[in-house]
């Protein structure tokens, strides 16, 4: 079973996390309801914590 976290704005259709667009109506996504939004930052703290308690 897939979880769907969010709305489409356009025709409140339920989405996936993955992929660039509505399976609907094909509208894009916005910025915070792709993946790499969230990746990208939790990537970005594992590779520079090590960082910051060596000191």
């Amino acid at each position: 079973m897939a979880i769907r976290i969010f709305r489409c704005e356009h025709c409140d259709h339920k989405m996936r996390l993955g992929g660039d667009c509505c399976g609907w109506c094909n509208e894009y996504k916005k910025p915070y309801q792709r993946m790499y939004f969230y990746v990208v930052p939790l990537v970005l703290i594992l590779f520079t914590a090590p960082n910051f308690l060596s000191l």
